[in-house]
C-alpha cells in the first residue's frame, strides 16, 4: 500500500508541473482494501473549481472516461481523466472500504471470493468483475443483518454530485461510528 501511495504522490507531483492543483485519487480494490497482490493501481486525476463541481475546461475528453495504462516500479497503473463524479469506481471503493471498516469479516470474506474467482472467471471475457462479486456478498450479508445498508442509512450521501465530500475521509468515520454506536444492523 505504501508503494501505491507513494506513486499516486509521484504522479500528482508530476501532473501539478504542468496542470496546476489537479489531485489524484486512489479509487477500485486499493482504497476498498480488497487489492491482491496483483492488482492493478486505479488512479483518477481531477481538479475541484470554487463550486466544489470538478473543472474540465483543462480537460479534451474524447471518450467516455479516457484513461492510460502503463507500469511504473513494476506495477500495473490505470489512471482515469475527467473528475471522480464520471467513476463509479470511486465511491465503490469507499463505500466498500467503509463496510470493511464496519466488519473486518467482510473483506476477508471479499478477498477468498476474489481469489477464487480469479480461477474460474475472467471479466475481461464477459464474466463477473470483481465489485460485482463483492456486492454479492454485501448483499447476502446485509440481508442475514451482518452487514447495514449503507444505501439506507446514509441516502444524502449517494446523491448528486456530492464527490467532494466523498473524498474526505472524516465522512467514512461518521458513518462507522454511527454504525457502531446505534447498532443499526
Amino acid at each position: 500500500m505504501d508503494k501505491k501511495i507513494r506513486i499516486c504522490t509521484e504522479i500528482e507531483n508530476l501532473l501539478n508541473k504542468f496542470w496546476t492543483k489537479c489531485n489524484v485519487a486512489i479509487f477500485g480494490s486499493t482504497i476498498a482494501l480488497t487489492a491482491l497482490s496483483n492488482s492493478d493501481l486505479d488512479l483518477t486525476v481531477y481538479k475541484f473549481n470554487e463550486d466544489g463541481k470538478t473543472d474540465q475546461e483543462d480537460l479534451t475528453l474524447t471518450s467516455k472516461v479516457p484513461c492510460t495504462k502503463f507500469r511504473l516500479l513494476n506495477q500495473k497503473i490505470d489512471i482515469s481523466m475527467g473528475g471522480p463524479e464520471k467513476l463509479g469506481g470511486l465511491l465503490n471503493g469507499i463505500w466498500l472500504n467503509t463496510l470493511n471498516k464496519i466488519d473486518p469479516l467482510f473483506r476477508k470474506m471479499s478477498i477468498l471470493v476474489k481469489n477464487w474467482a480469479r480461477e474460474i472467471n475472467d471479466a475481461t471475457k464477459g464474466g463477473i468483475n470483481s465489485v460485482s462479486l463483492i456486492m454479492f456478498i454485501e448483499t447476502f450479508l446485509i440481508q442475514k443483518k451482518l452487514l447495514p445498508n449503507l444505501f439506507k442509512l446514509k441516502p444524502e450521501v449517494y446523491e448528486g454530485n456530492n464527490i467532494k465530500n466523498y473524498l474526505h475521509t472524516n465522512l467514512q468515520k461518521v458513518i462507522i461510528e454511527e454504525m457502531k454506536t446505534r447498532k443499526i444492523y
